[in-house]
């Protein structure tokens, strides 16, 4: 299990079904699915952004059901092939392989996998179909049987305070939980909203005096370039060297204001030598 505080994803494991058949008779050897998100209360939703719905197979009509908003949601996909060499390895579109989206804010599923012809024609190189949600940037398939072994694949879910916006949160401050040097940021995910440290500090915005600030001239010795850099509450300034001034809010140190200088003496010289032309020189 991992958890992301500032991007509200907790990372979970979830399991894979398979639907499998036998070469002798024809039988069916199936896992039962588990619904992992049951035990999880209203705060946490599985992540539409994150997460895919797959099935594995070349005779495969895999199914998702769930609720979302209090309403029961059906979706699923279809795998099919008539040979090994044939399935898609790159898109996953359905040849051998197939993926779909899932809603937003699903709060728990179960899955089920059927067979249209029980495997009867690909039972040499594929007995079994596999269905399963998982994270999508961790997805990797290669071959029908690398899901023969693996039984939880990676799930992001995803979390916020509460469900209410930051605008609303912030008129009672007793229940509000952005603490000192933080920021409100409404969920782009799901009902509710996150905290994240300010610019300038690290650490856990819900804690009080959580977010601490960053030394960010320990952390780039030559950050100033010509010049000192002082540490300052979530920011830093440039004590600039002679002959340099202080930009950008004094965060950089530049020539700037010499190149300034020339540019304003070469116009000075321009216009002194308007000035000083005879009247019927600049005429003709």
């Amino acid at each position: 299990m991992n958890i992301s505080v500032p991007d509200g994803k907790l990372t979970i494991t979830g399991p894979v079904v398979r639907d499998c058949y036998s070469s002798d008779n024809g039988s069916r050897n199936s896992t039962p699915t588990r619904d992992i998100t049951r035990a999880l209360n209203e705060y946490f939703s599985v992540s539409f952004i994150e997460n895919k719905f797959y099935s594995i197979g070349c005779d495969n009509l895999a199914t998702i059901n769930g609720f979302r908003n209090g309403n029961s949601y059906t979706t699923g996909c279809i795998s099919s092939c008539s040979f090994a060499d044939e399935v898609d390895l790159k898109s996953c579109s359905g040849v051998g392989c197939c993926k779909t989206s899932i809603p937003e804010e699903l709060v728990n599923y179960n899955l089920k996998l059927g067979s249209y012809n029980n495997h009867s024609s690909v039972l040499s190189f594929n007995p079994c179909s596999y269905g399963f949600v998982m994270q999508e940037k961790e997805f990797n398939f290669s071959r029908l049987e690398d899901f023969s072994n693996v039984t939880n694949v990676p799930v992001v879910l995803d979390w916020a305070v509460g469900f209410n916006s930051c605008e609303t949160a912030k008129r009672n401050m007793e229940t509000y939980s952005c603490k000192e040097n933080s920021v409100c940021i409404n969920s782009a995910s799901r009902s509710g909203y996150l905290c994240q440290c300010s610019e300038g500090y690290q650490g856990n915005p819900y804690l009080s005096n959580g977010c601490i600030d960053i030394d960010e001239c320990k952390q780039k010795p030559n950050l100033c370039g010509n010049g000192t850099c002082v540490n300052t509450d979530g920011s830093y300034k440039c004590s600039c060297l002679k002959g340099y001034t202080p930009i950008q809010n004094e965060t950089l140190c530049s020539t700037q204001s010499l190149m300034n200088n020339d540019s304003h003496s070469r116009n000075l010289i321009i216009i002194y030598s308007v000035l000083a032309t005879p009247l019927e020189e600049s005429i003709l």
